[in-house]
């Protein structure tokens, strides 16, 4: 089955699990806006703080780590989870017609589904699904390209879109993963990111263009308990943090070829310091051996895994 042909199946489906998330989402400004609710977090999450509290005793901690590092070992015994290749990804927008101008025509990605309240590209492997909702949303997600074509991707987006900078910078080198980045916005002022990782192998010839996109790798959850909500993934889908510890403001998750990259709220994004973090409903679709999925209560992130 083509790549089109799943991304044109899926998104007939799953509309039950879609409603759930949007009504999850709307929720929030049944008495505030989204934004303001996103900086009242002990209201919404106060049953997972105390579940926090408790879990940070020592006892706890050593009987939740034995039981984690054997769920480890058995999930990667099976191989449920061989890479983090990212299949689908449904984000939200409360402007469509804007962001599929500017995913179509800005960074010429090829539309693969379309209706009334929703539209597809196509990223290299990765089906990018954007559906409309009356709420502001926010994300951060990127898209690996290869390794030799950083200076060519970033010369011919800078011909379509102003680059983010951080300290007068345009670019950033993260030397504990051996990867460069810069970073735009799209139409919704989400934060995006094209990334070259110097140990994946993978170049292409010529000059960059949007088919030269490898994948979407990078998907923003922010969270209010970065800890507990990190414990909860690895114990469910066998992650790994990459490229260093779990902190109490931040966790990368993944493989080379993706990443959950779990913020606690209101951090700010890379590479601004302004743009705060905020929930808005995802759900992503990764490869994997045997059907699996998660909804990352109590915020609205579902992620599922599929046989690939």
């Amino acid at each position: 089955m083509t790549l089109e042909k799943q991304c044109q199946m899926s998104q007939k489906t799953d509309d039950f699990e879609t409603q759930k998330m949007v009504d999850f989402q709307t929720s929030f400004s049944s008495s505030f806006s989204f934004l303001a609710c996103c900086h009242l977090p002990a209201l919404l999450y106060r049953a997972k703080s105390v579940l926090s509290h408790r879990v940070k005793t020592g006892k706890i901690v050593d009987t939740a780590m034995r039981v984690h590092q054997r769920s480890v070992l058995e999930k990667q015994a099976r191989g449920d989870l061989v890479a983090m290749h990212f299949q689908e990804l449904l984000l939200f927008t409360s402007s469509l017609a804007n962001q599929k101008r500017f995913y179509c025509k800005i960074l010429g990605l090829s539309l693969t589904a379309e209706t009334g309240d929703s539209f597809t590209v196509q990223a290299g492997t990765t089906c990018l699904c954007f559906r409309e909702i009356q709420l502001p949303t926010l994300y951060h997600l990127a898209f690996t390209i290869p390794r030799n074509t950083f200076g060519q991707a970033k010369d011919w987006l800078k011909q379509r879109v102003p680059l983010l900078q951080r300290k007068s910078e345009d670019e950033i080198f993260f030397a504990n993963i051996n990867a460069r980045s810069f970073y735009f916005c799209d139409a919704g002022n989400n934060i995006l990111e094209y990334i070259v990782h110097y140990d994946l192998d993978q170049e292409t010839e010529g000059g960059f263009g949007s088919a030269d996109i490898l994948h979407v790798s990078e998907i923003g959850l922010p969270v209010e308990d970065v800890v507990a909500q990190a414990s909860v993934l690895q114990e469910t889908f066998a992650l790994q943090p990459y490229g260093g510890p779990i902190s109490e403001d931040f966790a990368f998750l993944g493989d080379i070829y993706g990443q959950l990259v779990l913020v606690k709220i209101g951090r700010p994004w890379l590479p601004t310091q302004t743009v705060l973090a905020a929930p808005a409903a995802v759900r992503l679709t990764i490869s994997g051996q045997r059907k699996e999925a998660l909804h990352l209560w109590p915020h609205p992130y579902t992620l599922a895994v599929l046989p690939s």
